[in-house]
């Protein structure tokens, strides 16, 4: 992982006295600040979530914390973060050593390389929901599943893996499992928009209790942005402009902006998933996945052509980066991102033929069959 700030750091270490040593920053947030640390006898290097100075005696804030690393440390998955620690510093502001990871967050491969092949695209989203569907199990409630909360690990033998990132606002579904992490002391108050606003599902945009189905909307929209290279409600230029598309206009359907063609089963699946009522959607992240796959199956197994722009379309800006893009990275919760840049193998992906071929070998037979009617209809009458 490649650090964005400078190692210096002001002559100051936060983890001074305690088993780490800070290498380098990665980024700051309003609450707290990411750092590459060094275990001071084993020698190894992790990433770790620091509380930022100004809240050490904000204990709400502190509490959130404790709950995240609880989440992480208990969702043992290969598609989540994990966990090796928790501790305090020396002025009592709580911290979390997670995996140091190589790679970048799936905001900037977007960024990078625009829209992903259908495949790709696919079964990037089934790996995030996944490892929502275990988080779901335990009762947890992500709640700000976004681009920049993913993040695609760099592996040595095999393709990105995805990695869930940031559970600083998770919500606790008590009486789900008792492996969940007890609920922040102070809950979120009812009313108060917990997420990023155009990842946000209709009930959260209008602060209303949220479930796991807002996570399987927001899911949704990541799949929505991954095939398309823009979000449903890019459009929008304000706070208060977002939150109303997501809770009273319909999405316009991926097909209107892709470049490739998204098949209607396909489109099928992402509207589903971002019904406006909760029991409209699929009412897990689980049933959401197996859909997935059956689309994934039937395209892997299929004769392919490549993927064409269709002329249609409007012309395609790429994504800005970083806080530059106006409702892109509009947010609420007030999160650390940190991105890193490697390259990464494009995937050439294609599309069916099978039903195009199906369909011109009925047209023939139709045809032929019409024809051989009319020659006996007129034999019939000149005959009589």
């Amino acid at each position: 992982m490649t650090p964005l700030l400078d190692s210096a750091l002001d002559g100051s270490d936060p983890f001074e006295g305690t088993k780490y040593r800070s290498l380098s920053i990665l980024g700051k947030g309003g609450m707290g600040a990411a750092h590459v640390v060094e275990h001071r006898l084993l020698g190894k290097q992790f990433v770790c979530k620091v509380l930022r100075g100004r809240h050490r005696n904000n204990a709400a804030v502190a509490d959130r914390m404790r709950v995240e690393a609880q989440s992480l440390a208990r969702l043992v998955h290969p598609n989540i973060v994990k966990v090796f620690d928790f501790d305090f510093t020396q002025d009592g502001r709580p911290f979390i050593v997670m995996e140091r990871l190589e790679g970048h967050t799936l905001g900037h491969e977007l960024r990078t390389r625009g829209e992903l092949p259908t495949l790709e695209a696919i079964d990037i989203v089934c790996q995030l929901l996944s490892a929502l569907s275990a988080a779901h199990v335990l009762g947890i409630v992500h709640r700000d599943v976004k681009l920049e909360n993913l993040f695609l690990q760099r592996t040595a033998h095999a393709g990105p893996v995805l990695k869930v990132l940031d559970f600083g606002v998770a919500k606790i579904m008590e009486g789900i499992s008792d492996a969940a992490p007890e609920p922040p002391q102070v809950p979120t108050r009812a009313g108060v928009i917990v997420g990023t606003p155009r990842f946000l599902s209709p009930e959260a945009a209008q602060g209303k209790a949220v479930d796991q189905r807002a996570d399987v909307y927001s899911a949704s929209v990541v799949l929505y942005m991954l095939l398309c290279g823009r979000g449903p409600w890019d459009e929008a230029s304000s706070h208060a402009s977002v939150f109303s598309a997501q809770a009273n206009k319909a999405p316009t359907p991926p097909s209107r902006y892709a470049r490739k063609v998204i098949s209607p089963d396909l489109e099928s699946i992402v509207l589903t998933a971002m019904s406006k009522e909760p029991e409209e959607r699929f009412q897990s992240a689980k049933a959401f996945e197996a859909a997935l796959m059956t689309v994934a199956e039937r395209l892997g197994d299929s004769p392919q052509l490549p993927e064409t722009a269709n002329s249609t379309l409007e012309s395609k800006q790429p994504m800005p980066d970083g806080d530059a893009a106006s409702p892109g990275t509009l947010r609420i919760s007030d999160e650390l991102e940190t991105r890193t840049a490697i390259p990464f193998v494009k995937h050439q992906s294609t599309i069916g033929v099978g039903a195009v071929a199906k369909r011109v070998v009925t047209f023939a037979i139709s045809a032929a069959l019409s024809a051989i009617a009319t020659w006996w209809c007129l034999a019939t009458i000149f005959h009589r």
